[in-house]
């Protein structure tokens, strides 16, 4: 049991080291396009396009937490009561 938590909780955390390298791709990606931009409006596109890629990374980060508590629960429940296999 405990090591399938283990397991799950290093599957997690993989996901999420993933995703806080992605925030920072898209930091360093905003900051080079604001760097080239001379332009008040190219840095406003350039905010619009940041803000939008980071809405969508928000969503996927809800669905993600909310299998990954999924996940959680499930490793969990399945082995209270002495071992016994819990009913899905």
């Amino acid at each position: 049991m405990q090591k399938e938590l283990l397991d799950t909780f290093e599957r997690i955390n993989h996901a999420w080291f993933a995703r806080a390298q992605s925030e920072i791709d898209l930091a360093a990606e905003f900051l080079g396009k604001v760097a080239e931009t001379r332009s008040i409006p190219g840095v406003a596109t350039a905010c619009q396009e940041c803000i939008s890629k980071q809405l969508e990374m928000f969503s996927e980060d809800s669905r993600r937490m909310l299998a990954d508590g999924e996940k959680l629960l499930r490793a969990g429940t399945r082995h209270l009561g002495n071992g016994a296999t819990a009913v899905n």
